[in-house]
């Protein structure tokens, strides 16, 4: 017993050694206010945010900054650090909407209510504003979005005889079923779809059939609606789908729906609006090929987002200048990179033509004109587990001979009630 607490003793010395050397460099700012930031790998790249630093720099030359990209299970990093009295951070940008309730409810998070105007909060999509704050208080500032539209081969419309992109569900499969063919021996698909991927497919091909059937994404209650006929409507889509052929095999997998989209397999990819650049980023001659178009339906119902932003950490002396980085740089500057990654601007004002930034391309307005009437997966906290059981119940579903989902789906809704909802009692 004495050797293994020896042991772990020296472990701790060691690992506290390692903690001091890595962050000992807080204090070189001097007579500066430091403001430390940690952003997620992609978006220090993909939005030029070490560029941005500098810009910053030079505005306020009274603050220095460091920048981390944001290591992986940063949440329980954070609550063991902080449960110390040492905040390795004073503000983190990539937590979404999945996130604020839960940072919120483990006191890691300040409100940013005081740091944004009116006009500021306003110029949010209704939704987005709604999906960053917990019991009114405004939590996490987006500045970027995903947003579940059509990404398309423009090619394969043009030969297939096509003048524009799907605008029903119904013409939706129509185009699927004239996009399939074989060539050189191989077989093309009309579309792809995440079936596979617990999480995906309730959040991206669920979600947006139940919307367009019904108008909304919950019950009478609030919940995930998983007991209507919507609900069973979009099931029996879906399996129609798989079952005629126009959705690849792949999709069928976890990754082999968007995997299917990139190698061009398939024609169309109904999805986040940054898988399109995934196909790009993998074979610069397609380019030209690549469509995006707003999703059906979703100019009748809204679009389906998912946004990321910034939150300032309980804790940080600094509130006041990283309130200012957010609202100069995420929200200010480093939009025009945002918009050239292909993510969407989460301000309405950013699609007015006075106020268009010119690398946004005509597709991104359009996507955005569905914006005001917007939604996000409902009960985000629980949604990725909820999303296990309503996967297990399209599988069996896609499985059996019956037409009829509503015993699966009651099945769903009942271990969600036991397992989810039962703790909250």
């Amino acid at each position: 017993m004495l050797k293994k607490a020896t042991v772990a003793f020296v472990a701790l010395c060691v690992l506290g050694g390692a903690y001091e050397l890595a962050f000992r460099d807080r204090q070189i700012a001097g007579d500066k206010k430091l403001l430390r930031i940690a952003a997620a790998g992609w978006m220090i790249s993909e939005f030029k945010l070490h560029e941005h630093v500098a810009r910053f720099s030079e505005d306020h030359p009274d603050v220095t900054i460091q920048m981390w990209q944001t290591p992986q299970e940063y949440e329980n990093i954070l609550m063991l650090q902080t449960s110390v009295g040492d905040l390795p951070y004073d503000m983190i940008l990539s937590p979404g909407n999945y996130d604020i309730r839960r940072l919120v409810r483990r006191k890691l998070v300040l409100p940013l209510d005081e740091l944004m105007s009116e006009e500021l909060k306003k110029d949010l999509f209704p939704a987005m504003l709604k999906a960053s704050q917990v019991d009114g208080k405004t939590y996490v500032l987006p500045f970027m979005g995903e947003v579940n539209i059509l990404n398309y081969r423009t090619d394969r419309f043009a030969e297939a005889g096509f003048d524009r992109p799907p605008r029903t569900w119904k013409e939706f499969e129509e185009y699927a079923k004239t996009l399939c063919f074989e060539s050189r021996g191989s077989k093309h698909y009309g579309t792809s779809l995440i079936i596979g991927n617990n999480f995906f497919f309730a959040q991206n091909s669920f979600l947006p059939l139940l919307r367009s059937l019904g108008g909304t994404t919950v019950d009478a209650q609030g919940h995930l609606d998983l007991t209507s006929e919507h609900a069973a409507e979009a099931f029996r889509t879906i399996k129609r789908w798989v079952n005629a052929g126009i959705i690849s095999p792949a999709s069928l997998t976890r990754d082999g729906g968007p995997d299917d989209y990139k190698s061009g397999i398939t024609s169309m990819f109904p999805n986040w609006q940054s898988r399109g650049f995934w196909v790009i980023r993998q074979n610069r001659d397609l380019a030209d090929k690549v469509g995006w178009a707003p999703l059906p339906e979703s100019h009748r119902v809204g679009s389906l987002f998912a946004f990321h932003g910034g939150v300032i950490l309980r804790g940080t002396t600094v509130e006041k200048e990283a309130g200012q980085f957010l609202i100069e740089v995420m929200m200010g500057h480093a939009q025009r990179d945002i918009i050239a990654a292909g993510k969407m601007p989460v301000l309405r004002s950013k699609y007015r033509p006075e106020n268009r930034p010119d690398n946004m391309p005509d597709w991104m307005v359009e996507v955005g004109a569905t914006l005001d009437n917007s939604y996000s997966a409902p009960e985000p906290t629980d949604f990725s587990e909820m999303s296990e059981y309503v996967t297990v119940a399209f599988q069996n579903f896609l499985d059996s001979d019956s037409d009829d989902p509503t015993p699966l789906l009651k099945w769903a809704r009942s271990e969600i009630e036991r397992r989810i909802y039962s703790r909250k009692k």
